[in-house]
């Protein structure tokens, strides 16, 4: 009842208002609402798409390719995570997990040799240490040069 009086005095102030009429032209607030400027995402995306595109030449090995800009910002980036940069690398790996590509691919027989030559050291080691455990290792006499067996020696300290 109290907001048909406001509104029937020609008074009304937003927190009279229902939420759904804040903002619309009313007496209070001839040209409404200011509309949001449109969003630039659109377009950004739009000109990056074409950049990537666009054809250029360039050299590899003496020879001239044509090829897109996105190929060779991939190769300049793999180089560099090649050389150990380390920003490269943290790209090259979101792009691999991102585009689920194998960054080990047709290297396991290498790791799988690899493991195979080290796998005998390992499993020695780990025996050895395991053995030690089990077995109390046999006691080591000083030579009898150095014990001494004087008994006065003893009970005269």
């Amino acid at each position: 009842m109290r907001t048909q009086e406001l509104r029937s005095s020609g008074c009304f102030a937003t927190c009279c208002v229902g939420r759904g009429v804040q903002g619309r032209p009313g007496p209070g607030n001839p040209k409404g609402r200011k509309r949001k400027p449109p969003s630039i995402v659109p377009d950004l995306k739009r000109l990056f798409e074409q950049e990537l595109r666009k054809k250029v030449t360039y050299k590899q090995n003496g020879k001239e390719q044509i090829v897109t800009k996105a190929a060779v910002g991939i190769a300049q980036l793999v180089n560099q995570f090649a050389k150990g940069d380390r920003h490269a690398r943290r790209d090259v790996m979101a792009l691999a997990d991102k585009l689920g590509v194998d960054l080990l691919a047709g290297q396991d027989k290498g790791v799988q040799e690899a493991l195979a030559s080290n796998y005998q050291v390992i499993l020695r080691a780990y025996v050895e240490r395991q053995y030690d455990k089990v077995v109390q290792p046999s006691r080591v006499l000083a030579p009898p040069e150095l014990l001494d067996d004087d008994p006065e020696d003893q009970n005269g300290s």
